[in-house]
């Protein structure tokens, strides 16, 4: 997709004279100030005059800043409030903009001998200054798009209720938003939802936090999978799969490779497998996974792996249900290999190691979510401690 933004934007040399700025920087000192620039940066770096404010963009400014998302969140609405972003755009649309961002925007596109363009809908300056915004190209699937993924502050409930403003008649509805509807009112039955209520009324810690943000899907059909795993059962020949199997120099037995294939059919990525591998029996007939299985190909597609399975199984271990085998392997060279995978510093690499003496697992899933982000957490050295902190501030801080 072509860029649409800038790279580069000037900025007033008076910016600090503002009695917004000035404010801001009294509420929330540097921090708000950090905030803002963040997310002004990004306006002109993404679209040029405008920010659909979503759940990545909250998660790059508090991973960036290394602030919790609930303080991003007020600090937004505090610079709505003020009136650095336009208030009701924010409150209606999620969407970061402003008059002056926008009188911003058009002097640069003269500097840059570009037409300045500005959807109707967003526009905060005159309508002599932009040229009209050309028309959207028409749908081939009009009736079943869902509205982009957004935060809008207090109208989570009503988004429930009224809907988007693309969405379709209860006349016009079609089989997949009837689908997602069932699938919003009636909770998913199983193995899993039962274990996760167990955990939750006994106030367990949440072991599954984290691992539903990038779920991954193999697209194919359960009679697909199902012609995959018997085609490649035939053809399979012996190998070692895990670091646990390599350390002890056995192959895998048939139910391994058969639960493998499987899993990759509907989803499994590799470093869940590995996860996975780490669980004792549970290649057995009796192991509740193949009931998981079962149940994530029965809900039709409203579950993934990443969203249903995994979470499933960590709270079973959690529960007490599923043990994980002991480590046959030398932990610090694997996490110290791990480490390097991810792309963190060789100085970050020993400091990390340092605070994650005792925590070895809560570390290995940390190093699991940076790989799961695919390059969204730029500074994995960074959000490793972060997670160890929280972990055991204590010791790590």
């Amino acid at each position: 997709m072509a860029k649409q933004g800038f790279s580069y934007y000037k900025a007033e040399t008076d910016r600090f004279q503002d009695i917004k700025i000035k404010r801001l920087k009294k509420r929330y000192h540097c921090t708000g100030y950090a905030v803002y620039q963040y997310v002004l940066n990004e306006i002109y770096r993404v679209r040029g005059y405008f920010l659909q404010f979503t759940e990545d963009h909250l998660f790059d400014v508090s991973e960036y800043w290394d602030i919790d998302e609930e303080e991003v969140t007020a600090i937004i609405g505090y610079c709505a409030e003020i009136g650095l972003f336009n208030a009701q755009l924010w409150q209606e649309k999620g969407v970061l903009t402003g008059r002056s961002i926008q009188a911003r925007y058009i002097d640069i596109c003269k500097v840059c001998k570009k037409a300045a363009v500005i959807e109707e809908g967003l526009r905060l300056v005159p309508a002599e200054q932009v040229a009209p915004a050309p028309l959207p190209l028409p749908s081939l699937f009009p009736g079943e798009e869902f509205p982009e993924m957004r935060i809008v502050p207090g109208r989570m409930a009503a988004k429930a209720e009224g809907g988007s403003e693309a969405a379709a008649s209860p006349q016009e509805e079609t089989p997949r938003q009837a689908a997602a509807t069932v699938a919003e009112e009636t909770p998913p039955q199983g193995i899993g939802t039962a274990v996760l209520a167990e955990l939750e009324a006994a106030e367990a810690r949440d072991v599954s936090e984290g691992f539903q943000k990038f779920p991954e899907v193999s697209g194919k059909t359960p009679e697909e999978s199902d012609k995959v795993i018997n085609t490649k059962l035939s053809e399979t020949k012996p190998s070692s799969d895990s670091p646990h199997e390599e350390a002890d120099g056995a192959s895998l037995s048939r139910n391994r490779k058969r639960l493998r294939l499987l899993l990759q059919s509907v989803g499994c990525i590799e470093q869940d497998w590995r996860w996975i591998c780490t669980v004792e029996s549970i290649e057995a007939e009796a192991s509740p996974v193949w009931q998981l299985v079962e149940e994530l190909k029965a809900s039709g597609g409203r579950h993934t792996f990443g969203g249903y399975v995994m979470p499933s199984l960590r709270s079973l271990v959690a529960a007490g249900r599923l043990r994980i085998r002991p480590q046959t392997v030398d932990t610090g060279a694997e996490l110290r290999r791990l480490l390097k995978e991810v792309k963190v510093s060789s100085y970050d690499i020993e400091r990390v190691l340092k605070a994650a003496a005792g925590l070895e697992s809560v570390l290995q899933e940390a190093i699991s979510e940076v790989r799961r982000s695919k390059g969204k957490i730029t500074m994995p050295g960074k959000y490793l401690m972060a997670q160890l902190r929280k972990a055991k501030p204590a010791e790590t801080s």
